[in-house]
């Protein structure tokens, strides 16, 4: 599935996934030439940020993961800086635009900045990786290999060749696996067919809570061709927080972050004046990384189907109703088959995905039909723990996602010990007041603190039989 990832790639949109942690000062000052060489030495450790793709023969396969004989972190690591003073505006601005642009695929796909000039002597660390290297849990565990104190476990000989192999031998090999495709195309077609039965079968039922459905959903500002500009902004939240919300509705920490997103686009949309004819639709990736495969470098995931209920009016509803549908989304996630996708883009042909992806951009497809869904939501963990680079603390720490054609806006949430960081990464075209979201978010996460409590307080009074409980709370109570 790795390098599937590579021939998504067009001129307008870049499958890359990034990671920025910024830095408090330390005790000894900001020096570039340090870092630089304290992050050479780190990156040298980890064989997976040495390989790099060698194509096969007349393109029978996917290209495979090789070393990289001329390794040299010099070519990957690099610095910058914003005028001294820059806010969280100005970062996500840069290295969004950073982001954009396309990693050298003779080399090793992955870059690292060192970003110096943020207010209070601050500076920040931004890591930009190739979706073919790495998804976003096994991009996270990298990025964690480059700081202070035990490092993440990673397999050490994940898709390395410690031999070059012949080209006559990459060739064979490909040819075979294409052989073998037919019947692996209709043992995977067959599992999918039984399970989109089941599914529909299920649907039938009047009480069943469906999931989310692909071309179901109202278009938005940003359900367009994207284009070349990028801008990101940045919000955070503290775990104990979420933590708060999820036990006083008995739901999961996804479920409000999905209700946090909800919240906080429909306020961006009423502020606009914008009316939607029905729910917003996220797909939120799913991992289907066993214990197994756990401390690989690779892409070991799928992806879910959701509603964000963004037409119920009360954020306590909103979440409860979020609740059921993604209960139900599982369900039909692992009836459909999660590895049934994943299998789909391992058995799609090089030439064939890359000239779709180049076809649909080119054309403008994605202004033409409705909305495959309206924005991707990712929810990678993080590390449990504050980390330290070289002395400078963590202040907070984010994970960017690719912006999609069609789908102009991406929301990525990574935690950070008690931190958990907000990344909305668009089109800049599409939503040129990305940094007013923020705020926005911060009112949508008081909101739902607050429904939380009230929540909690309305089941403690049903409890003691208190009459005078608000309906609506009364109604949650339930």
């Amino acid at each position: 599935m790795d390098a599937s990832f590579l021939h998504l790639d067009t001129p307008n949109v870049q499958m890359h996934v990034a990671f920025v942690a910024v830095m408090e000062p330390g005790a000894t000052p900001f020096s570039f030439p340090a870092l630089s060489r304290e992050l050479a030495e780190r990156v040298s450790r980890i064989p997976a940020l040495r390989r790099k793709l060698d194509p096969l023969p007349l393109d029978v396969h996917h290209p495979a993961w090789i070393e990289d004989e001329a390794f040299d972190p010099i070519h990957h690591i690099r610095d910058t800086a914003l005028p001294a003073g820059s806010d969280l505006d100005a970062l996500g601005d840069l290295v969004a635009r950073i982001d954009a642009r396309p990693i050298d695929r003779t080399r090793p796909l992955w870059e690292l900045w060192i970003i110096e000039g943020l207010e209070g002597g601050r500076f920040a660390l931004f890591f930009k990786i190739h979706h073919a290297l790495a998804d976003g849990v096994s991009g996270a565990r990298l990025f964690s290999r480059l700081f202070d104190g035990p490092e993440a476990a990673i397999d050490e000989e994940l898709g390395m060749v410690l031999e070059r192999p012949k080209k006559t031998a990459l060739f064979r090999e490909g040819l075979v696996a294409r052989l073998r495709q037919p019947k692996l195309i209709v043992d995977v077609a067959k599992k999918a067919v039984r399970g989109l039965r089941d599914i529909v079968t299920r649907r039938k039922d009047p009480e069943w809570e469906a999931g989310g459905t692909p071309l179901v959903c109202p278009r938005t500002p940003w359900n367009a061709t994207v284009g070349q500009r990028r801008d990101a902004a940045f919000a955070t939240a503290s775990f104990a927080t979420l933590r708060e919300i999820k036990s006083s509705f008995d739901v999961t920490v996804n479920d409000v972050v999905l209700a946090l997103a909800s919240g906080t686009l429909r306020r961006y949309l009423d502020a606009r004046e914008v009316e939607l004819d029905g729910s917003l639709l996220s797909v939120c990736p799913v991992s289907i990384r066993t214990e197994e495969h756990a401390s690989e470098v690779n892409n070991l995931v799928s992806a879910m189907f959701t509603r964000l209920f963004s037409e119920v009016e009360d954020p306590g509803e909103r979440l409860l109703a979020i609740h059921r549908g993604t209960q139900a989304a599982k369900w039909e996630h692992q009836t459909f088959g999660p590895e049934n996708l994943s299998g789909l883009a391992e058995l799609t042909s090089v030439t064939t995905l890359g000239a779709l992806a180049s076809l649909y951009s080119k054309m403008k497809l994605a202004d033409r039909h409705r909305p495959f869904h309206n924005l991707v939501i990712s929810n990678v963990p993080g590390p449990r723990e504050t980390l330290t680079f070289a002395g400078h603390r963590v202040r907070q720490m984010h994970c960017m996602g690719p912006v999609m054609e069609g789908a102009g806006l991406n929301l990525t949430v990574l935690s950070a010990g008690d931190v958990v960081g907000f990344s909305f990464h668009v089109d800049a075209e599409l939503v040129p007041d990305v940094h007013e979201i923020p705020s926005l978010f911060a009112d949508s996460l008081d909101e739902l603190l607050a429904a939380a409590r009230a929540y909690r307080a309305a089941k403690a009074a049903r409890k003691e039989g208190d009459d005078t409980v608000p309906f609506a709370l009364a109604a949650f109570a339930r």
